[in-house]
């Protein structure tokens, strides 16, 4: 028994492991084939999402409209356009903030994108098949017989169910798909990035002849909207004897679907107070407009009036209170005249309110530097955008080289590059801001100093061929001459062509001298266009090439 299942044991063994090989490379086929599987669905769901994302997804805006003003006081017009600008500072530190809505709501409210069906249906997703379905289509027959005896027509009609290859989505499982196949989209259409706009007021004589663009007369605005908008009242009254007492009266209003919330604000204050009472009230219009769980941040700096940046919008000097910002990771910044900027990235929390607090180090001494001249001028210092000219610029460490680029907007001239060191003695400085070189006039003085040079040096490698040609020659005859069966006559030929051809060896020789020096020159000056310059490296003692500004 034992020698009839050695046999076949022997065999079974022996294939088992030479295949556990191809085994393996199987396996090995087989999970690759299931990861690229895996990443081309990934990449067809983001296809599909970018697409859904940019169908739904919008902002929130809000339009801040003009106020009216309940008084005839012409002297204060300008405040109906004040006021509205120190609204739209509110606004724009939450340009970076969203709103948040019901992304199921909203879907329902826009429909399902028809334009994207198709591109739905041809990704390549095994999940999203339970989505598709195959649109039947009716086929109806008619038979009809003649009978021509007694003209009798009779007919029969057979309609037939076909399902074709045509497939079309299940939109009643829409929002099951949103859900269970791309749950970041509803993250995404629930956030509603601000947007604001001021409202310019329209004259009453130009409300006529302004045509509506893109509106026409019977346009029906649809039921549901996402929006906010401003309108206020104003009156004022005047006193003589000091500031004016001015009553601002503020509606906000939130429409979000078929709702709409609103908040009234009534401010009483005088006009030189009005910006700064406006500013106490940031945190309500915050809070109204934001939603959701909100904390405050109180930022104390020392010393004091330090400028506050959150997120990089400016919201004031300190010491302030930011009300309504969303609890989290954020960055805040300082900065005061003469002292060092202080950065911070702070995670505020939940509940209560959030304590920042900053000591602002002074800086050492520094000098100014002010540029004068053209206006409308970038300006660069070490690499870092400090604004366009005309500029002051402060706080710059004494000491220390220093790299200023002022770029201009004009291509055909060249930018301004200036390398400076300040000292205690010369703290300050007044650099002119020109327009700059002609690049047309600098590229054609480049390429008439590069000609000339190739030229030159053309012509001294010509004189020196030529003196060694001549001499050649002269050496030639001076070989004939040796010849003791000349005759007088080729003698006398042979001794005025080594005189001839001896001047002119000589010639050449000083005509090549003087066109390499002449090179020479041609060839530093070339450099010079190119703003190659030679220097000597003390530390290294040793001379090299500097390249100080690039063509």
């Amino acid at each position: 028994m034992r020698t009839i299942l050695e046999k076949p044991l022997l065999r079974l063994r022996l294939f088992l492991r030479r295949s556990r090989w191809f085994v393996l490379l199987c396996a090995v086929v087989v999970s690759s084939c299931g990861s690229a599987l895996k990443e081309e669905e990934a990449a067809e769901r983001e296809k599909v999402y970018l697409l859904l994302r940019d169908f739904y997804v919008r902002d929130f805006p809000i339009v801040i409209s003009s106020l009216k003003n309940q008084g005839r006081q012409t002297n204060f017009a300008y405040l109906e356009e004040a006021i509205p600008e120190t609204l739209g500072l509110v606004f724009q530190s939450m340009e970076n903030d969203y709103t948040l809505i019901d992304p199921l709501e909203y879907v329902k409210l826009r429909g399902f994108p028809i334009a994207l069906e198709d591109r739905i249906l041809s990704a390549k997703v095994s999940s999203w098949e339970t989505y598709r379905e195959f649109v039947p289509t009716v086929i109806t027959q008619t038979r009809v017989q003649v009978v021509t005896n007694n003209n009798l027509i009779q007919s029969n009609t057979i309609t037939n169910l076909v399902e074709t290859n045509v497939q079309r989505f299940r939109t009643n499982l829409y929002e099951k798909f949103l859900e269970n196949e791309l749950p970041g989209l509803l993250e995404d259409i629930a956030r509603c990035r601000f947007s604001w706009k001021i409202e310019k007021p329209i004259k009453e004589d130009a409300k006529q002849t302004i045509p509506q663009i893109g509106m026409p007369t019977n346009q029906v605005l649809p039921d549901w909207t996402y929006g906010g908008n401003v309108q206020g009242r104003l009156s004022v009254r005047e006193n003589k004897m000091g500031p004016s007492e001015v009553e601002v009266r503020l509606e906000f209003s939130k429409i979000v679907a078929y709702q709409t919330n609103r908040l009234e604000m009534v401010i009483r204050t005088t006009e030189d107070k009005l910006y700064e009472e406006i500013m106490k009230k940031r945190g309500d219009i915050r809070r109204f407009y934001l939603g959701g769980e909100l904390v405050d941040v109180e930022v104390v700096t020392d010393p004091e009036d330090a400028n506050v940046y959150f997120d990089g919008v400016y919201i004031g000097r300190s010491p302030l209170m930011y009300e309504g910002v969303r609890p989290g990771s954020h960055n805040l910044q300082m900065v005061k005249e003469g002292f060092a900027p202080v950065y911070y990235t702070t995670a505020l929390e939940k509940g209560g309110t959030n304590l920042v607090q900053a000591t602002l180090q002074p800086l050492a001494m520094t000098g100014v530097v002010s540029l004068e001249g053209e206006s409308n001028r970038l300006v660069f210092l070490d690499s870092l955008y400090r604004g366009t000219t005309p500029l002051t610029l402060s706080n710059i460490s004494l000491g220390e080289s220093h790299i200023l680029l002022i770029r201009s907007d004009d291509r055909e001239y060249q930018h301004l590059l200036y390398t400076f060191t300040l000292t205690p003695e010369k703290s300050s400085i007044v650099l002119p801001v020109g327009k700059g070189y002609s690049l047309a006039s600098r590229r054609f003085q480049r390429n008439v100093a590069w000609g000339l040079c190739f030229g030159g040096w053309g012509l001294t490698v010509g004189f020196v061929v030529g003196h060694f040609y001549t001499s050649s020659l002269m050496a030639y005859y001076q070989d004939q001459l040796s010849n003791p069966n000349l005759t007088d006559e080729q003698q006398q030929a042979y001794a005025s062509q080594v005189v001839f051809y001896e001047a002119w060896k000589q010639r050449l020789f000083s005509y090549g001298i003087l066109s390499s020096l002449v090179s020479m020159g041609l060839t530093v000056y070339a450099l010079y266009q190119e703003r190659v310059y030679v220097e000597y490296d003390p530390a290294s003692q040793k001379w090299g090439l500097e390249i100080r500004q690039g063509f």
